[in-house]
């Protein structure tokens, strides 16, 4: 037989055992901030890609060197330099607009500029004077409003240098956010007298942007 107190725990336990698991316990949502490399890509045979459209991007990176003709730029005139109009055609407002998509959470964003020095850029002495602005889903998440401090290196072709900025804090973390993104870089010189010759496309001008890396690139600003 068993006694009265065995019998009384046994009963117990077949009770706990026996409850469902209540419907309070939920899973926890975790972001999706996986790291994502984009490469500028040139719009067709032009070098100068001055031409008023956006420069998309890619995950692939560019695989030809510049010495077997690969690669393209951006004159840069500053901004609206009136001077240079007449040389940037369509584009008289010499702003370089890059323009990707993105599936995921989003919290950070960091842009790499190789750039050809022009005449009279301060470049050497304190480095890229941008003014730049970003938007997600059409809304502008960052805008410099006056001069951005990007710092560079020179490149090891020694033919261009690399700037670099990131864009910290962004915030769409919520699982609603769990989507995809445009996502729309807007830049200009600073200074009407700073003119970069902007460059990408082959292996050694790698300029692009990376969503959510995992360290920061350059300058270091927070979203808006």
């Amino acid at each position: 037989m068993f006694k009265p107190a065995r019998a009384l725990l046994a009963a117990a336990a077949s009770l706990i055992i026996a409850v469902p698991a209540t419907a309070d316990s939920h899973d926890v949502f975790v972001p999706d901030l996986h790291e994502e490399r984009g490469y500028l890509l040139c719009a067709g045979e032009l070098k100068v890609q001055n031409n008023g459209a956006s420069v998309g991007w890619d995950t692939a990176p560019p695989a030809a060197s510049y010495t077997e003709g690969a690669g393209c730029g951006f004159a840069d005139s500053g901004p609206s330099d009136p001077e240079t109009e007449a040389v940037l055609g369509e584009d008289p407002t010499g702003e370089l607009v890059l323009a990707g998509m993105y599936t995921g959470n989003l919290d950070s964003l960091s842009v790499h500029l190789h750039a050809i020095d022009g005449p009279w850029t301060r470049t050497e002495l304190f480095g890229m004077e941008l003014s730049t602005s970003v938007e997600v889903d059409g809304t502008e998440i960052y805008n410099s409003n006056g001069s951005l401090l990007v710092p560079h290196v020179r490149s090891e072709s020694g033919l261009t240098i690399l700037g670099e900025y990131t864009i910290t804090d962004i915030g769409l973390l919520d699982e609603a956010d769990l989507t995809e993104h445009e996502i729309v870089v807007r830049i200009n010189s600073y200074y009407s007298d700073d003119l970069y010759g902007f460059v990408w496309g082959a292996s050694e001008i790698d300029s692009g942007v990376t969503l959510n890396p995992t360290k920061v690139f350059g300058a270091k600003v927070r979203a808006q």
